[in-house]
């Protein structure tokens, strides 16, 4: 049983599921910006977050 409409991509002989690949994209740009953004010489409350959240994944 489906539910909704899936999206595929073909990309040479591989069949890519198209809203995995996309939301898997937007999360990684999402934490590299956010980190880029964090990061200090010296420890802040959103470094050490960022810091926590890449330990955790």
């Amino acid at each position: 049983m489906e539910v909704g409409q899936h999206f595929y991509w073909k990309i040479g002989d591989f069949q890519v599921h198209a809203q995995v690949l996309i939301t898997s994209w937007v999360v990684i740009v999402i934490l590299l910006v956010s980190a880029t953004l964090v990061v200090q010489t010296i420890p802040t409350f959103g470094k050490n977050f960022f810091e926590y959240v890449f330990e955790f994944i």
